[in-house]
């Protein structure tokens, strides 16, 4: 089950690093400030317009909240909140103010929902269907998790989607160099691309590492062939 807490639209300052260019921006300072070295940052002292606008006091009242109904937080992964019963499991995810929920008791979860919605106003975005670019498809016997939209939309975005599948992640022995292979006519447009490819495959990840320091030669687009084929 998904539930949107209080959606809207979230405006952020973003440092788009993957977009300087060598030789023209490429040493310029990254944060949006006055001077180059700060060494202070701002304490938030009250939250003056309520939660909404703050995000560290709706993280506090959020957990508050959760353990005060029975949830521990894990000390491994923080958005990740657990409550086990003798007669239920129910765990719980947090990002941003969206919430994953998945028990195996129908009442505990209408009573957690009623709870939720006492203290925030949530909205029940009934079965979840997409979270995180992960794609979820439930089946009487399991759950079937798959990233095809999210894959298709960077494939789409890299004019790749009629590129060849490759098996393979890397020839057996393979080296690079500084100087391997033909360079690409834009290698900026590669950046993104390459920034978007998260830790969710293992070979993907190993890819990621090695070519992220090749992105202005050909052989980077070996990675995209490779999700491709998986």
């Amino acid at each position: 089950m998904q539930m949107g807490v209080c959606s809207s639209i979230k405006h952020n300052l973003l440092a788009k690093r993957y977009n300087k260019i060598e030789g023209i921006d490429y040493f310029d300072i990254f944060s949006p400030i006055g001077k180059s070295i700060t060494g202070q940052v701002c304490k938030l002292k009250k939250s003056l317009y309520g939660l909404k606008e703050a995000s560290r006091q709706w993280n506090v009242e959020l957990i508050g909240k959760l353990q005060r109904y029975g949830f521990i937080q894990s000390p491994h992964e923080h958005s990740l909140f657990m409550k086990s019963t003798s007669n239920c499991f129910l765990a719980l995810v947090v990002y941003m103010d969206d919430i994953l929920l998945t028990e195996d008791s129908e009442t505990e979860l209408v009573a957690i929902k009623y709870q939720l919605n006492q203290h925030f106003t949530i909205n029940d975005l009934g079965y979840a269907k997409y979270f995180l670019g992960l794609e979820l498809a439930e089946s009487d016997h399991s759950i079937l998790v798959t990233q095809y939209k999210f894959l298709h939309d960077i494939f789409h975005d890299a004019q790749m989607l009629d590129s060849k599948v490759v098996s393979t992640p890397l020839p057996l022995g393979l080296k690079l160099t500084a100087y391997y292979g033909a360079l690409l006519p834009n290698p900026v447009h590669t950046m993104p691309h390459m920034s978007s490819l998260s830790c969710r495959n293992t070979r993907v990840t190993i890819l990621k590492r090695f070519f992220s320091r090749l992105l202005k030669f050909q052989e980077a687009d070996h990675n995209f062939m490779i999700l491709r084929g998986s």
